[in-house]
């Protein structure tokens, strides 16, 4: 791409993205083209290992490699429709707590395929190294169940791949003790029944543990006298998918629980698969169910409380319904007060339905190029280089979904969309869209994607962040300033 117009990439203006393997490839034949044209001459240079392993939001924060910036004083215009201030981008990462899950849990069960789709492409790397070395040799099997995927010989199970957490594990038909104090760091994984038969545990952290992965399944094969035969590599690898699209392939099962039995949680706090608010994964301590058990296939009820009386109702579009004629902010009396409620309140009083649609919209939308979210007191405005894509705001609490689409399109072909061009502050985003099932997120993810494709953005991996919130009641929230309180003059 042409990058020349840019003022800081005038002298560098040939742009281009790596995305996979092969433009990798492409981007080394480029730069040694480049080198040719400007003769210089290369050199005898060791290589060097710049890999830089996984770390959390918070841990680059207290690296200083990441800076978090909340401004709280704002610019009063915003509610006035005359103008749209532009404030930094807040990163605020959100830690799930055990008492979030007394009134509920919306839990995600990713299946050993979603998990390996929504891996670091270094993991899938790895997993595809293993796969193949496996399938190497003669008479070895592969069958893949929901948790993992286990290899066989002839009838006899000698390895097995899975997730604990989102690290890659593999189970060997080795004796984890011949291994001790070696630079083999195996676990005995044998006091578990599923595992009996391949007690050795390697987990795969780095291209370092990767290789000596491949030894360990080398050295397992020459003990069992099974001969390496000839056979091309295979490409295993995965593109990455949100959550909404694993659940629509079937990949990923959605359950919200209400009532959660509090003893499901080990005393170090990790769960057997419930995830809150639908993000991060928290891991299984033991491994996976046994080999006989067949992963269940019926579909999981998805409907709340809160849900199934809106399905009651006749679908009718909300947008009419919760769209004020005065568009000027979210008010409501207590007593002779008015109370002005922020984006950030109502995402915190909301139900957990609406947090999880809300988090899914948000890594949908913050998964494309450039994308990035500027915070308002009212509401989230999403762009790119200064374009306004979209805008999540509450309307009579109802998450609702503005976009820089053209309502007239997607009028009378199963949008219901509401046309809010007149709206001041609008204008950018005239489509409106509510968001208050499970259907109409699916149906708002669909119109992201459209709205992005306008611009040619480009969808790249990215892990899915946690923006689930505990519930706040009102005096906590006008305490800290996301409910604004005006007394009468």
């Amino acid at each position: 791409e042409d990058a020349s117009e840019n003022s800081s990439t005038e002298e560098i203006p040939c742009l281009y993205r790596i995305k996979n393997d092969k433009r990798a490839k492409y981007a080394i034949q480029l730069i040694e083209m480049m080198m040719e044209n400007l003769n210089v001459p290369k050199i005898e240079r060791e290589a060097q290992d710049y890999y830089l392993p996984y770390e959390g939001t918070l841990e680059l924060i207290n690296k200083g490699l990441i800076k978090r910036e909340i401004k709280q004083n704002v610019d009063q215009s915003m509610f006035s429709g005359e103008g749209t201030p532009v404030q930094k981008k807040i990163i605020e990462p959100v830690i799930p707590e055990e008492e979030s899950l007394e009134a509920g849990v919306v839990r995600y069960d990713r299946s050993f395929t979603a998990r390996l789709i929504q891996s670091d492409d270094d993991v899938k790397h790895w997993y595809g190294d293993i796969k193949n070395c496996l399938l190497s040799f003669a008479k070895v099997k592969d069958r893949m169940s929901w948790k993992k995927e286990t290899f066989r010989y002839g009838k006899d199970k000698i390895a097995r791949m899975g997730f604990r957490g989102k690290i890659l594990c593999l189970y060997l038909a080795l004796d984890p003790n011949s291994f001790a104090d070696s630079k083999y760091k195996v676990e005995d994984a044998s006091e578990n029944s599923s595992t009996e038969e391949i007690p050795c545990l390697y987990r795969i952290k780095n291209d370092k543990r990767a290789k000596y992965a491949i030894q360990l399944i080398e050295m397992m094969m020459e003990n069992m006298n099974i001969a390496r035969i000839e056979r091309e590599p295979e490409d295993y690898y995965l593109p990455y998918e949100g959550i909404v699209e694993l659940i629509k392939d079937g990949l990923a099962k959605r359950e919200i629980k209400q009532n959660v039995d509090q003893s499901m949680f080990r005393k170090d706090g990790e769960t057997d698969v419930a995830e809150v608010s639908g993000e991060e994964e928290v891991a299984a301590t033991e491994a996976v169910e046994p080999e006989t058990a067949e992963e269940p296939v019926e579909e999981v009820a998805e409907a709340t409380a809160e849900e199934s009386a809106a399905e009651q109702r006749e679908y009718v579009h909300t947008g009419a319904a919760v769209m004020p004629d005065d568009f000027g902010g979210d008010i409501e009396t207590d007593g002779e007060d008015l109370l002005e409620w922020g984006f950030k309140a109502r995402l915190y009083n909301s139900g957990d339905s609406t947090k999880v649609r809300y988090g899914v919209l948000k890594n949908e939308i913050l998964s494309y190029d450039n994308v990035e979210c500027i915070p308002e007191f009212g509401r989230e405005i999403y762009s790119e280089d200064g374009k306004n894509i979209a805008k999540f705001e509450f309307i009579d609490s109802v998450l609702c979904v503005f976009l820089a689409l053209d309502p007239d399109v997607y009028d009378g072909v199963g949008y219901l969309v509401k046309n809010v061009s007149d709206k001041a502050g609008y204008a950018d985003t005239p489509l409106m869209f509510a968001v208050r099932s499970d259907r109409d997120a699916r149906m708002a993810v669909d119109l992201i994607t459209d709205a992005v494709n306008k611009l040619n953005l480009v969808k790249f991996p990215r892990i899915e962040e946690d923006y689930y919130v505990e519930h706040k009641e009102k005096e906590e929230l006008i305490a800290a300033g996301l409910i604004k309180v005006h007394k009468p003059e």
